[in-house]
C-alpha cells in the first residue's frame, strides 16, 4: 500500500497505530457502558432528539482519561507485540479489544454514570461542539503541501484513512477538515476534527449533544484530553427554536464582541508588554484583503435524519431542517471553562438574535459589516481594557436572554444564572487587570492572559 511504500509515511505509522489502538479501546468502553447501564443512561439522557451515545461516551472518556498512564503503557506494549511490517490493521484492532477486557472496571463505570447523573442539569436550547486539533496550528491550512512546516507526528493527518481512523473515530464524529471539504475521500492535510453528535459529515446529518452547559463543558475537556494532539479551537453550536430564529445580517455590538474575545479569544501579553487577542491577530479566523471574512458566527441548516419529512421546518418557505448558530471564535484550552461561556452564547442569541458574521458577500454589500470587521481587528491587534459600560451591557443582554430561554421563562434556576454571570464578570475583570501596569510580584496576571475558572463543577449550585 501507499504507506508501506513511502519511507516518510512508514515512519509515522507508530503514531497512527497508537491513535487507532486508543480509539478502539474508547469504542469498546462506550459499548460496554451502554450495555451495562442502559436503564440508568435512558433516565439521564435528555431525549431521542439528542445524540444517543452522549452520556455513555462522556463516561467512557472520563474512565479512559483517568487511566491515562496505564493506557499509555498498554499502547506501548501493543506496538511492541505487533509489527507494522508483519501484522495487519485488524490485528491491532483485535489486540485493543482484548486489552479493553483488562482495563474495563464495571464498578468504576458505575461511579462515572452516577457522577454524571448527580451533576447533570437541563436547559432548553440544544447544543453541540466541534473540536479542532493540529500539532502545527493553522499552518496545516496555510501550507497544505507541508513545504514550510510539517507535523512530525501525523503530517497533517494525510494518512488518516489508511489506518482506518475515518471509521474508528465515528462515535465522536472524527474526520479531517482542510477548511474546504470535510467529507472528501482524497488524502489531504488538515485539522483533525471531532464533531460530537455528527452522524454523517457528508450528508450534514447531526444531533445535538446536550441542553446542559455543564455536560457540554465536560465533554469538550474530556475529548480534548483524550487525543494526544495539540488543541486548536472549539466551535459551539446552538440549535435554535422557532421563537429564537436568527436575523441573517444582524450584528452584535462591538463592545459585546470585545467581551466574547476577551473571555475566549486567547488574550495574551507578549514579552515586550504588548497585549494581543491571538484569535484576531493571526489569520486563524479572518482572511486578507482578497477575500475578507471572519469565522465568528455562522447560521446553517442541519438535519437529524436521512428522511426529509422528519425534519422540523425552521421557517415557512425554507428547506427542511433546523437552524443552527455556530460560534467559531473560541480557543480550545485546558484552563477555559466553557460552561459559563455556553450560557453567555445562549443568552446573547436569544436576546440579540445575531446572524452570520461574516461572509465575504456581507463584507462587499454592507458598510456596517465592513466597519465592524475592521474595528474588531484593530482592537484585536492593539486591545484596550473594556469599559464598565460595555461589560454591563454585555452581561445584561446575557441575563435578559437567559430569563426567556424556555417559552418566555428561564430554563435554569436563578442561582445558576447568577453563578454564570459572576464567572463571566470575573473573567472580564481579569482581562482588564492585564492592562494595569504593576511591578512583578504585585498580583499581575502572567503572560498567558486571564485564567477563567477551570473544570470545577458547580454541584452546589442548583441548575
Amino acid at each position: 500500500n501507499r504507506v508501506a511504500d513511502d519511507p516518510e509515511a512508514k515512519a509515522l505509522a507508530p503514531n497512527y497505530l497508537a491513535m487507532a489502538i486508543r480509539q478502539v479501546i474508547f469504542n469498546q468502553y462506550e459499548d460496554r457502558i451502554r450495555k451495562d447501564f442502559r436503564y440508568e443512561i435512558d433516565h439521564i439522557s435528555p431525549g431521542p432528539g439528542y445524540y444517543e451515545r452522549a452520556v455513555s461516551s462522556l463516561a467512557a472518556l472520563r474512565l479512559v482519561n483517568s487511566a491515562e498512564s496505564t493506557l499509555d503503557m498498554m499502547i506501548a506494549d501493543g506496538l511492541t507485540d505487533l509489527s507494522f511490517d508483519k501484522d495487519h490493521l485488524v490485528d491491532f484492532v483485535q489486540w485493543a479489544i482484548l486489552a479493553t477486557d483488562e482495563l474495563y472496571d464495571h464498578n468504576l463505570a458505575k461511579h462515572e454514570i452516577e457522577y454524571i447523573r448527580r451533576h447533570k442539569g437541563r436547559g432548553y436550547i440544544p447544543m453541540g461542539a466541534e473540536l479542532e486539533f493540529s500539532n502545527i496550528g493553522h499552518s496545516v491550512i496555510d501550507d497544505p503541501q507541508g513545504q514550510a512546516m510539517r507535523d512530525m507526528s501525523y503530517d497533517g493527518f494525510l494518512y488518516f484513512p489508511d489506518f482506518g481512523l475515518n471509521v474508528l473515530t465515528w462515535k465522536l464524529g472524527g474526520h479531517v477538515d482542510d477548511h474546504h471539504d470535510k467529507a472528501s475521500a482524497s488524502p489531504r492535510r488538515g485539522f483533525f476534527e471531532v464533531a460530537l453528535g455528527n452522524l454523517s459529515i457528508r450528508a450534514n446529518i447531526s444531533k445535538p449533544l446536550t441542553d446542559d452547559p455543564w455536560f457540554l463543558n465536560q465533554f469538550i475537556h474530556e475529548a480534548r484530553a483524550f487525543y494526544k494532539i495539540m488543541p486548536h479551537s472549539v466551535h459551539i453550536s446552538l440549535q435554535l427554536r422557532r421563537q429564537q430564529s436568527p436575523v441573517q445580517d444582524r450584528l452584535l455590538r462591538l463592545g459585546t464582541m470585545k467581551c466574547l474575545f476577551a473571555i475566549a479569544g486567547d488574550p495574551v501579553r507578549t514579552p515586550d508588554g504588548l497585549m494581543h487577542i491571538r484569535r484576531l491577530q493571526s489569520e486563524e479566523i479572518h482572511a486578507g484583503q482578497s477575500n475578507p471574512h471572519l469565522l465568528f458566527s455562522e447560521i446553517s441548516l442541519r438535519h437529524s435524519s436521512e428522511s426529509a419529512n422528519s425534519y422540523p421546518r425552521a421557517r415557512a418557505g425554507r428547506g427542511a431542517g433546523t437552524y443552527v448558530q455556530q460560534f467559531k471564535f473560541l480557543r480550545l484550552a485546558s484552563d477555559m471553562n466553557y460552561e459559563p461561556i455556553a450560557m453567555a452564547l445562549k443568552g446573547l442569541q436569544i436576546r440579540r438574535h445575531p446572524g452570520s458574521f461574516m461572509t465575504n458577500a456581507q463584507y462587499e454589500r454592507n458598510a456596517k459589516h465592513r466597519t465592524a470587521y475592521h474595528n474588531l481587528l484593530d482592537w484585536g491587534n492593539s486591545p484596550e481594557a473594556i469599559s464598565d459600560k460595555d461589560i454591563n451591557t454585555f452581561l445584561s443582554a446575557v441575563d435578559d436572554g437567559l430569563a426567556t430561554e424556555r417559552f418566555g421563562k428561564s430554563a435554569h434556576s436563578g442561582a445558576y444564572v447568577s453563578w454564570a454571570i459572576d464567572q463571566l464578570r470575573s473573567t472580564l475583570m481579569g482581562f482588564n487587570m492585564l492592562f494595569n501596569r504593576q511591578e512583578p510580584g504585585q498580583g499581575e496576571p502572567g503572560p498567558e492572559g486571564p485564567k477563567p475558572t477551570g473544570r470545577a463543577s458547580v454541584g452546589d449550585v442548583e441548575k
